[in-house]
């Protein structure tokens, strides 16, 4: 995590350490989720139940989340989801003894195309409880709603951020591949490191 970003489940940043990590129901696992050769470790969820959930519980201090705006998540699915589910993530102010309000972040699963790797950012603004204080978090849950048998999300990349971009992200990548046509190798340079391509077949 740094300034601009509070990680709970990622690789992209430091996660913020958690008392307790807890599956509600079976059907919720950390999954070595390998795609395309990825080697992704990710969190799998195959519901059977609206609002079975994860938990990430932060008691003590709890998570400081007041110079964030938005929760970003990568989202997969192996089959269409059902017409009206959800991926939702709630998050709990402490003190854990009585939880004070919550606020819940809604992504349509409908918007997915199976097979495909969705990106969300989901604003504060668009939770059931905007207002929320959000300086002392103790308790997050991320979990399906609505219809829920039938498929499996694959879930990674579950961070909060400001929306703040530094120089470094919207400098202009300067590209070449060669040789083109080619039945063999081919090769891309670029004016910065590349660490991931993507080959699409229409």
């Amino acid at each position: 995590s740094d300034a601009n970003h509070v990680s709970i489940y990622s690789n992209a940043y430091t996660n913020e350490a958690t008392s307790n990590f807890t599956v509600y129901d079976t059907s919720h696992q950390v999954e070595d989720f390998n795609i395309l050769g990825s080697g992704d470790i990710c969190l799998a969820s195959t519901p059977n139940a609206p609002g079975n959930a994860f938990a990430f519980e932060y008691i003590g201090s709890g998570i400081d989340l007041s110079n964030q705006d938005r929760l970003h998540v990568d989202l997969y699915l192996d089959a269409s989801a059902p017409t009206g589910a959800v991926f939702q993530a709630k998050i709990l102010q402490g003190p854990s003894s009585a939880w004070a309000g919550d606020t819940t972040l809604t992504v349509d699963l409908g918007l997915i195309t199976p097979g495909t790797w969705y990106e969300a950012d989901i604003p504060f603004s668009n939770g059931t409880n905007p207002s929320l204080t959000v300086d002392n978090v103790e308790l997050i849950q991320i979990f399906a709603a609505g219809p829920v048998d039938g498929y499996t999300i694959y879930m990674d990349n579950l961070y909060f951020h400001n929306n703040t971009l530094s120089i470094n992200q919207v400098d202009i990548a300067d590209f070449k591949v060669f040789p083109n046509p080619s039945n063999n190798d081919w090769n891309i340079s670029g004016n910065s490191e590349i660490s991931k391509v993507s080959v699409f077949d229409i």
